[in-house]
């Protein structure tokens, strides 16, 4: 039945699904019950960080080994400062319960990178207060100050309309 094919699970447990061990995290962010992700075979790991308004600890760990990460890059402050949302709106997104700016989602991306990720999709952008070439620019920055490159971590821009294509992990 329907019932079946859900698995009802506390942020932080981990269970399998088919041949893979999936494990969970509580990212920080203001919705009911958020949860980062993390899938691995045992030998390849895919993580999925966003929604978040800081990195944990918890999903830190989560992060670390994978060979994709799929991190939120969320919003450019500037064009969050200057744009239409409302003060109150501005402080929630740039809140430790809100989302991760474009230079927090490069500084996760470059700490992956240095723990052997070797891609990381740029995910969640605000259609509103980021573009693309903004977030990647972060992310090559912050490769740069521990000296990586996109030799060593294929960056790949996820924007919301399209879709990126399939990737092989």
């Amino acid at each position: 039945g329907l019932e079946e094919r859900f698995r009802v699970f506390a942020p932080g447990q981990r269970f399998a699904v088919g041949g893979l061990e999936v494990g969970t995290s509580a990212p920080s962010h203001d919705c009911a019950c958020p949860v980062g992700y993390w899938a691995t075979d045992g030998t390849r790991k895919l993580v999925l960080c966003t929604d978040t308004g800081v990195v944990t600890p918890e999903a830190r760990e989560g992060v670390r080994g994978a060979d994709t990460l799929i991190g939120e890059f969320n919003y450019d402050p500037e064009m969050l400062r200057t744009g239409p949302y409302p003060f109150h709106l501005q402080e929630r997104i740039r809140g430790n319960w809100g989302h991760l700016s474009n230079e927090m989602g490069g500084r996760l991306a470059a700490w992956a990178g240095a723990q052997g990720t070797r891609r990381v999709v740029l995910a969640h952008l605000s259609q509103g207060n980021n573009r693309p070439g903004l977030a990647l620019e972060a992310a090559r920055r912050a490769l740069g100050e521990l000296g990586l490159g996109e030799k060593d971590v294929e960056l790949v821009s996820a924007p919301r309309s399209e879709p990126t294509g399939w990737f092989e992990v």
